[in-house]
């Protein structure tokens, strides 16, 4: 039987982040976010138990509705976190994009 990986991180919630510090915490519109698809990237801020964060991308690989599945597109430096784990969010938890070129 496969062991399943317990991820051990939290998303951050960019529209908050956003409505607490506007001036310095940028984020994309929802018409933006919304016309993501799988293929495009969506930058997303982590944060383990012990408050250490990092930034980044996930390559989208489904879509639905306000939820999205993908693949971590980074190898992070301080979460124990893989480049290719599987992640799940949410459209208030994309801080950045790059839509790919159709």
């Amino acid at each position: 039987m496969a062991r399943v990986k317990k991820l051990k991180y939290t998303l951050v919630d960019g529209i908050e982040r956003n409505e607490s510090n506007p001036d310095t915490f940028w984020i994309p519109s929802e018409e933006s976010k919304n016309s993501l698809t799988v293929g495009d990237m969506a930058k997303l801020g982590f944060l383990d138990k012990g408050g250490n964060g990092e930034r980044m991308w996930v390559e989208i690989t489904e879509k639905d509705e306000d939820s999205f599945k993908g693949t971590l597109s980074n190898q992070p430096v301080f979460l124990k976190l893989t480049y290719g784990d599987k992640v799940s969010f949410e459209s208030k938890h994309i801080i950045g994009l790059i839509k790919e070129e159709k």
